[in-house]
């Protein structure tokens, strides 16, 4: 376990078809809770999939967290577009850009 620290994580998930999975997002709720067990700071899910706002509305809801680092879940192959917009927007205070690639 790292020192407790003030890194604050913000996981996202990304739409994957016209209409949400309906299902938890497994992997981003694992990695989160291994991220505080770890000792990190602020470590919050945005599940973009479930909600369903607009790119823009979403940018701007993942700023109003203020993420040291931004955690991307998404299936690449329905959502490839999506994340790489999402990977190119700058974040206030991001200091890293992680993609959490799963495979079930």
């Amino acid at each position: 376990m790292i020192e407790e620290n003030n890194i604050n994580v913000l996981m996202v998930t990304i739409p994957l078809r016209d209409d949400s999975a309906g299902f938890r997002p497994l992997g981003p709720l694992s990695i989160m809770k291994h991220l505080r067990n770890e000792g990190f700071g602020e470590v919050d899910l945005y599940d973009i999939d479930y909600h369903r706002p607009s790119f823009e509305d979403a940018v701007a809801k993942a700023l109003e967290y203020k993420p040291d680092i931004l955690g991307i879940s998404a299936v690449v192959s329905t959502s490839y577009e999506y994340t790489k917009m999402l990977s190119q927007k700058r974040f206030v205070k991001l200091k890293k850009k992680v993609l959490n690639y799963s495979r079930f």
